[in-house]
């Protein structure tokens, strides 16, 4: 749970620095000597689509990461100072099945047809499944963190031919 932290901290500070600040809302703070500042807050909203399969069969299911992400994604305001920042995740939940075709079907109504675009993709978690999205998130300018994605499952159900 601690690395989910540090992942969504370090997507917080990346989604601050180069992605789309929001709303800016100013508070007004009485001084000891009654001077008025104006200190500016950027509120964030990161909505994340999380792309897991739903079928248990898999170790990184959605209903095994769910929980945790969302433990996470509450606490982490909590957890880190943002300074200027106010965080507020949206999380939208998507059925990858560790499949290429669904997946990457997920991914792109969240980019092109969904009203909320997501900021980020959280999985997906298996080799097949993330790296069609993977490639393509590059070209929409959304990271994607991934739990799984381990490139040696490229070699698993391949024939070798000699050359």
């Amino acid at each position: 749970m601690i690395m989910y932290c540090e992942l969504l901290y370090f997507l917080v500070l990346y989604y601050g620095c180069h992605g789309q600040q929001q709303n800016k809302t100013f508070d007004n703070y009485q001084t000891s000597r009654d001077h008025t500042e104006q200190y500016s807050k950027i509120n964030l909203e990161i909505k994340a689509l999380v792309l897991l399969p739903k079928n248990d069969k898999y170790q990184y299911s959605m209903s095994r990461l769910m929980p945790a992400i969302e433990l996470v994604t509450e606490n982490v305001v909590s957890w880190k100072n943002f300074g200027n920042y106010n965080i507020s995740f949206s999380l939208s939940y998507a059925d990858s099945k560790c499949s290429i075709i669904y997946a990457m079907k997920a991914a792109i109504t969240s980019v092109y047809e969904s009203v909320s675009r997501a900021n980020v993709f959280f999985g997906p978690v298996c080799s097949l499944a993330v790296a069609p999205v993977a490639r393509q998130s590059v070209f929409w300018n959304i990271p994607l963190l991934s739990v799984g994605a381990f490139a040696d499952d490229f070699l698993l159900n391949k024939k070798t031919t000699p050359y």
